[in-house]
């Protein structure tokens, strides 16, 4: 049986630190206020409990976010919910190149289809990727398609875009 790649992406645990301390300092800030006398107890509890459900939501926002990423004989399968739930498939033969590049999220930011309209490629990631493979198919601009698994990607990749490209050739010598 032929080795498929599967591989799931998910924001890092430190995001949740970051709203942990967001949450501590806006009580903070709060308590000061009810404390000094500039806010009464009803408000103050009020403004807690929506910064403590709009930390909730963004919680919820962002452990449900996930790059999904599937090559197999047909292709490369990819989504990444909530912003495409069903997953995509660029075909095997419509592939014409693929490169695995370097890519900072942190400098380039989170992205997700073609949603941005200034980028040349089109980009999938999570940030904190550090790798991406550049998938060059049927369309004007190449997909970016972030990966902590750059070189089995690749691998995976080659090995069916090859066996497809021999099977084809077979094929057609024979047929």
């Amino acid at each position: 049986m032929e080795k498929e790649f599967f591989e799931k992406q998910q924001i890092g645990n430190w995001i949740y630190i970051l709203l942990s301390v967001d949450f501590m300092v806006v009580s903070l800030i709060l308590f000061n206020e009810y404390k000094k006398g500039e806010a009464n107890l009803n408000d103050t509890l009020l403004s807690l409990a929506f910064v403590i459900s709009l930390n909730l939501l963004i919680a919820l926002f962002i452990r449900s976010n996930a790059i999904y990423t599937k090559i197999t004989k047909e292709g490369i399968f990819y989504r990444f919910p909530p912003f495409c739930r069903k997953w995509k498939l660029i075909p095997l033969e419509k592939i014409t190149d693929f490169q695995i590049q370097n890519y900072s999220s942190f400098n380039h930011g989170y992205a997700v289809g073609k949603w941005n309209l200034f980028l040349k490629e089109d980009v999938i990631t999570t940030t904190g990727t550090d790798k991406v493979v550049k998938v060059t198919y049927n369309a004007q601009k190449p997909l970016l398609i972030s990966t902590s698994k750059a070189n089995e990607f690749f691998d995976t990749l080659k090995k069916f875009k090859s066996e497809t490209y021999n099977s084809e050739l077979t094929v057609d010598n024979y047929g």
